[in-house]
């Protein structure tokens, strides 16, 4: 199942230039894609162990925890 993307098959981070999506004759704010992200911002204090910035295709194969527990596993072996 393809979970967060339009129609069940496109990916957020190619919308910009998938055009299958746009509709010339409909105003930006009515397409169903566009390209205005949507920002979060977050205060990261020294707790924080790391921050991982990774494209949708790792979280469509991997868990959150997969992601952290492989990433620590190379920091540690210095890979």
């Amino acid at each position: 199942m393809k979970e967060n993307r339009v129609e069940g098959n496109l990916a957020l981070s190619r919308a910009i230039g998938d055009f299958t999506y746009k509709e010339s004759v409909l105003p930006c704010d009515q397409q169903m894609v566009i390209s205005l992200p949507d920002v979060k911002q977050v205060c990261i204090d020294p707790s924080c162990e790391f921050m991982i910035i990774a494209c949708d295709g790792i979280w469509d194969c991997l868990e959150n925890q997969q992601v952290v527990d492989q990433f620590r596993d190379r920091i540690i072996n210095n890979e």
